[in-house]
């Protein structure tokens, strides 16, 4: 849904397909219960791309394009 207040900014929202949410929430609901305290899946998307996207963009970008 796009920002009414700022109309050429992008949505905050991505979509990533019922099959990775259900491993989100998954994955949310085990953190919070092993850990005590409350995990969401946006926590995790978050954590994940704050440690491994530069690391994956670079994985890539030292790959050929495929053809």
């Amino acid at each position: 849904m796009p920002s009414f207040e700022k109309p050429h900014s992008p949505a905050p929202i991505i979509y990533i397909g019922p099959a990775r949410r259900k491993t989100l929430e998954s994955s949310a609901v085990t953190l919070t219960h092993s850990s005590g305290r409350v995990i969401s899946a946006s926590k995790i998307v978050q954590g994940l791309i704050d440690t491994y996207l530069d690391e994956y963009v670079s994985g890539l970008t030292g790959k050929p394009a495929i053809s």
